[in-house]
């Protein structure tokens, strides 16, 4: 099992994403709430989906960057890198995102 971060399709289907371990939720998350950041905060459970409306895409890039500060190196910071390439892909086609629990 893993929490998909998604970019949707215009028929609101997931077309590509980035699987995030149990562990990188982890981290993420509760560095996310220790941080007050909102929308990554929205995440904070692995096994409920999370939705982001293509206005709120501009704004979780924001806060991955913030995130992306504090885990610098290592996997964690590889992963971080390719969700800001995706949250970039999205905000460039106009699409919503989606954290998919599957």
């Amino acid at each position: 099992m893993s929490l998909d971060i998604t970019i949707l399709d215009k028929a609101g289907g997931p077309k590509e994403g980035i699987p995030l371990t149990v562990d990188e939720h982890w981290a993420f998350a509760s560095e996310a709430q220790r941080m007050h950041l909102e929308l990554w905060s929205r995440m904070s459970d692995y096994y409920e989906d999370a939705d982001y409306e293509v206005e709120e895409v501009g704004r979780l890039s924001q806060e991955t960057e913030k995130l992306q500060k504090v885990f610098s190196t290592g996997n964690l910071a590889e992963k971080l890198r390719r969700i800001s390439e995706l949250l970039q892909v999205a905000a460039n086609e106009r699409s919503a995102v989606s954290a998919i629990a599957d």
